[in-house]
């Protein structure tokens, strides 16, 4: 996480680093969610989780 707030910090300013840095952490946040629920539905689907590594 530090090189990621840097990095926000760097591009955006010190007064808005911090907002964007949420911004960054909820969407990875939502991704997961989305990708583990995909790869459920794919084990719903096909039995196994072999097709959810190479789309991962």
């Amino acid at each position: 996480m530090p090189p990621t707030v840097a990095l926000c910090r760097q591009i955006y300013g010190p007064k808005h680093a911090a907002v964007i840095f949420g911004w960054v952490f909820a969407s990875h946040q939502v991704g997961a969610a989305v990708a583990a629920m995909a790869a459920g539905a794919a084990r719903t689907q096909f039995g196994d989780y072999t097709l959810a590594w190479p789309v991962a």
